[in-house]
């Protein structure tokens, strides 16, 4: 029981690295989304409605951004403890480059 809790304690902080990355990325689109549809695509018409009815994808945007980059942050935090609780074995460090001499 103990081994499998600490395999999962191993694989959270990538799950929050990608969940989190995945929320900005989400978040950014959300912003691009709003600047492109509500402010560029409407440029000079009459009808500037959309400014107003299309911020919650702004303040969507901006929010998961804000999430997302905390909990990126976190995951990177989390997996530099755990780096540090449990180093590598002996025998799971890289093998040190062998130096040739030359000969075939």
């Amino acid at each position: 029981m103990g081994t499998q809790h600490r395999e999962s304690n191993k694989i959270l902080p990538y799950v929050a690295i990608v969940f989190g990355t995945s929320i900005v990325i989400t978040g950014a689109v959300f912003v691009v989304m709003y600047v492109s549809e509500a402010i560029v695509a409407r440029m000079g018409e009459p009808e500037q409605s959309l400014l107003f009815w299309y911020l919650p994808f702004l303040f969507a945007g901006v929010i998961g951004m804000a999430i997302g980059i905390g909990v990126t942050v976190l995951g990177f935090n989390r997996l530099k403890t755990i780096r540090n609780q449990f180093p590598l074995s002996d025998v799971q460090q890289p093998a040190a480059p062998e130096t040739s001499s030359g000969e075939l």
